[in-house]
């Protein structure tokens, strides 16, 4: 359990890293449209092809559009593959816990039946463990990948711009 853990912190890590390599793609994509930026001029030159140095403009922008249609493409994939893996995970989870209740419940001596009401048996096996995945599992999921996302945004901004990166770091608390 503790090795499914960790690989669902490591997928998570990892979506955050995309998270932000897809956000800092924005500057990039606005900079190409409205402006022709020497900076991707310079990119696709140092690939010394002949075939990139004829290029025209609209040509680079319909370059740089595919290349980061395939990266959106593979994100959207690699996020849908993390949320199943998180769900299985959590399921799974709640599985393993029903499970555990359950057998302990028969491991009862037979008068612990007699005192207590089947009903609330059942009870705290089926809904209190989905209760537990609800509330408790999913939302701690939540918020683990979404402070993943902001440590990888604020790790893109530390590289960037030094100076925003302190300025959004002492305006967040």
């Amino acid at each position: 359990r503790i090795f499914k853990f960790f690989y669902l912190i490591i997928m998570l890590s990892f979506a955050g890293v995309f998270e932000s390599i897809g956000i800092s793609l924005i500057i990039p994509i606005l900079s190409i449209i409205f402006s022709k930026s020497e900076l991707i001029y310079k990119f696709i030159s140092g690939f010394d092809l002949d075939y990139f140095n004829n290029l025209s403009h609209e040509d680079i922008i319909i370059f740089t559009f595919g290349i980061i249609l395939i990266f959106f493409i593979f994100k959207a994939i690699y996020s849908i593959l993390t949320a199943f893996i998180q769900s299985k995970f959590t399921f799974d989870l709640v599985a393993y816990l029903s499970y555990n209740l359950y057998s302990t419940y028969l491991k009862k001596p037979y008068s612990f039946f007699l005192e207590k009401n089947s009903s609330e048996i059942i009870n705290d096996v089926v809904p209190e463990t989905k209760n537990f995945a609800y509330y408790i599992i999913i939302p701690i999921n939540i918020l683990l990948s979404e402070i993943l996302i902001i440590i990888g945004i604020f790790i893109l901004l530390l590289i960037v711009d030094f100076k925003l990166f302190l300025i959004l770091l002492v305006s967040s608390g």
